[in-house]
């Protein structure tokens, strides 16, 4: 990932100086080659002073409630400290400031907790718990959330191979359920794709906390559950993409192939109906021994056309009116 470096690390600024005072006394004609690295020396270390990290970084965020946790980057880590609810609530983020910490929020953050709010409070690189850093920049602040990000989905849920197979489900049947395997310490570490089929979404039963909302796994399947016919689930452990176009369908989503499936049943019962007409229509193969008698030999050939006539079923379609024939029974075996 693009690591937005404002400034060269010390070497490097070494080198440009001591390149700086070497190159005028190799030939006069290096002169403006020498004030060029003259010039980038100045540049990185103004721009050193000005981006240098904090010196005496606050104290930290100190509170029972919050879980703290590390994530690792180049050369340190970021702290974090969070609490979350078992149950549906919005999230709020606290982000400090210049030579500050999460400890400025130990009040607020315990405000919001207390009105059911899950809470989430960084220290930025260089304050609170979090390593200290040479340079701070607002690019490499940045590149520390974004690096969580990309872990989350690119090492842990591997969405470049797993994005279509799950948008096409969830395109397909209206709803998507991922199972997520949360670790206390480190978050989600696993996610597990489960059938729309053996899902079942509960939402509105307790009267006392009307947003609560559960899934029930009801399935055969042991991939999915440890030896049991019936596993819940709350939540926050089981992440539900559904196609919101119709309220009909609530708690589920509406798929959008929906609109074909009546005329894909007719059409399958038109195919059922035209094999069954096939079959009990078609001509049997037999064999008829029929004894002429006395007939005389000229009157043979219409004797077997009169009989033939006889043995006939009656046409499906009129051919002078085009009618169908309704005496016809396709279900009667008899026919």
């Amino acid at each position: 990932m693009d690591r937005r470096i404002t400034t060269l690390s010390n070497l490097q600024i070494l080198i440009i100086a001591l390149l700086s005072v070497i190159t005028p006394f190799l030939d006069y004609r290096f002169l403006p080659l020498s004030l060029i690295f003259i010039f980038l020396t100045i540049k990185n270390i103004l721009l050193r002073i000005i981006f240098i990290g904090p010196g005496n970084p606050k104290p930290s965020l100190n509170s029972p409630k919050h879980t703290v946790e590390f994530h690792q980057w180049e050369g340190g880590k970021t702290c974090f400290h969070s609490h979350f609810y078992d149950k549906v609530s919005d999230l709020v983020i606290f982000i400090h400031g210049w030579e500050s910490s999460s400890g400025r929020f130990d009040h607020r953050i315990d405000l919001f907790s207390e009105r059911g709010f899950h809470t989430l409070a960084i220290d930025m690189r260089g304050h609170g718990n979090s390593s200290k850093t040479a340079e701070w920049t607002a690019g490499k602040v940045i590149n520390d959330l974004k690096d969580i990000l990309h872990n989350l989905f690119y090492d842990i849920l591997n969405i470049e191979f797993n994005l279509w197979p799950w948008v096409r489900n969830m395109v397909k049947y209206g709803d998507f359920f991922l199972k997520l395997e949360i670790n206390e310490k480190y978050g989600i570490t696993n996610v597990v794709p489960m059938s729309a089929y053996d899902i079942t979404r509960v939402e509105g039963d307790d009267p006392e906390n009307p947003e609560y909302v559960k899934f029930i796994l009801e399935s055969t399947d042991q991939r999915h559950q440890n030896n049991a016919a019936k596993e819940e689930f709350e939540n926050y452990e089981v992440a539900h993409f559904r196609m919101l176009s119709d309220s009909n369908y609530l708690p589920y989503g509406k798929s959008q192939i929906e609109g074909t499936r009546k005329i894909w049943k007719q059409l399958s019962l038109m195919e059922d109906a035209m094999m069954i007409h096939r079959i009990m229509r078609a001509p049997e193969k037999r064999v008829f021994k029929l004894d002429i008698g006395n007939i005389p030999p000229s009157e043979v050939e219409n004797f077997m056309q009169k009989t033939i006539s006889k043995m006939k079923r009656a046409p499906v379609v009129d051919e002078t009116t085009g009618d169908y024939n309704l005496k016809y029974n396709m279900q009667n075996i008899t026919e």
